[in-house]
């Protein structure tokens, strides 16, 4: 069983691993795209075909769009999350985002932990972590852990649900376009 956790954005930390072991833990520097989101996406897509190979349960932490977030940073965050859901999509891996309060609450006991402190509880787990982007990651992928059931080999993603969806029907529908 292989968990794979990310935290998304310019420096995409990762972490992945078994359930019975630590996990190994890294980061990607993405090149600036300069509104060529294209190029970074593509960019995105190399690196995760090769992270998720194999993985049974993937979850990357949420991305909170907040009012003084610029449009290019949006479009960065929004876009690696979008193209993450539709890559494990496709190739059938069970996908979930949990909001970053309920991922530090998980890893250091407080929502409201700041960036040394996840890089702190990282160290004290046996991580030697490059930027706080990892640490996330590695939060994240302990947050997955947290859901993963022994018992039953599977994780509990429907209790994690965005709630504005949470219990709705699934309204992804295919429209067909017919032309005469």
């Amino acid at each position: 069983m292989k968990l794979v956790a990310f935290d998304l954005g310019m420096h995409v930390g990762w972490a992945s691993g078994t359930p019975d072991a630590r996990p190994s833990s890294g980061l990607l520097a993405l090149t600036s795209c300069q509104g060529d989101y294209g190029r970074l996406l593509s960019q995105f897509n190399h690196f995760i075909l090769d992270v998720i190979k194999g993985a049974d349960f993937v979850a990357y932490e949420s991305p909170i769009v907040h009012p003084n977030n610029t449009l290019n940073g949006i479009m960065i965050d929004v876009g690696l999350a979008t193209h993450l859901e539709f890559v494990c999509h496709e190739i059938d891996i069970p996908v979930m985002a949990p909001y970053p309060k309920t991922i530090k609450k998980t890893f250091t006991g407080n929502g409201g932990a700041k960036k040394d402190a996840m890089v702190a509880k990282a160290a004290e787990l046996g991580h030697k972590v490059a930027r706080h982007d990892e640490a996330d990651a590695i939060g994240c992928w302990y947050y997955l852990l947290s859901k993963y059931d022994q018992h039953h080999k599977t994780t509990h993603f429907s209790d994690h649900m965005d709630p504005l969806f949470n219990g709705a029907p699934d309204t992804c529908q295919t429209n067909s376009i017919s032309t005469m």
